[in-house]
């Protein structure tokens, strides 16, 4: 495990709602949007803006964590491995 990695997949746990899609990414493998809207705004009981929700799902794009591949979003192959071993 790089140091770096570890880094980046800790700040991007620090917030609830990232962590959160983290979490239901690595239970259900893949997701797309309309899923990841209801299932977050079903978690958190409120109906969170569409724009927030891109920005989380960005920010964890552009950290190379998950990625789109067709209308589907999933865990990059190495970070999901990093993400699977540290909560072991």
């Amino acid at each position: 495990m790089e140091n770096n990695e570890i880094t980046i997949l800790g700040e991007a746990i620090k917030n609830e709602k990232r962590l959160f899609m983290l979490r239901e990414l690595m239970l259900k493998r893949d997701l797309t949007w309309t899923e990841i809207v209801k299932i977050t705004d079903e978690h958190f009981g409120i109906r969170l803006n569409p724009n927030t929700i891109s920005f989380h799902l960005k920010y964890l794009m552009d950290r190379d964590i998950i990625k789109k591949v067709g209308n589907h979003y999933i865990f990059n192959d190495k970070m999901g491995s990093l993400l699977s071993t540290l909560v072991r």
